[in-house]
């Protein structure tokens, strides 16, 4: 899988309305925004992780964490009140 950061953006705007809501479809989309923003962030290729538009690998890898809250606040969208995720 080849990822630009024009593509994930669309991917993020696509998901976001989704996984804001608490319809059928939301658990499932708000994994899905948290791969895409995840991958977004990182501004490198790692493994099978390939951005067209960052080719080449970090000297380091660093660990990144990424709360609902942030998710939400990246991906511009206002979260439905909150719910239990298994």
């Amino acid at each position: 899988m080849i990822r630009d950061a024009a593509g994930l953006a669309q991917a993020i705007d696509r998901l976001a309305p989704l996984a804001a809501g608490s319809g059928a479809l939301a658990d499932g989309a708000l994994v899905a925004l948290f791969v895409a923003v995840g991958a977004l962030l990182r501004e490198e290729s790692r493994g099978g992780h390939f951005r067209a538009d960052h080719p080449q690998a970090a000297a380091l890898a660093v660990h990144g964490e990424l709360t609902a809250d942030r998710l939400f606040d990246l991906a511009g969208q206002t979260p439905a009140p909150r719910r239990n995720l298994a």
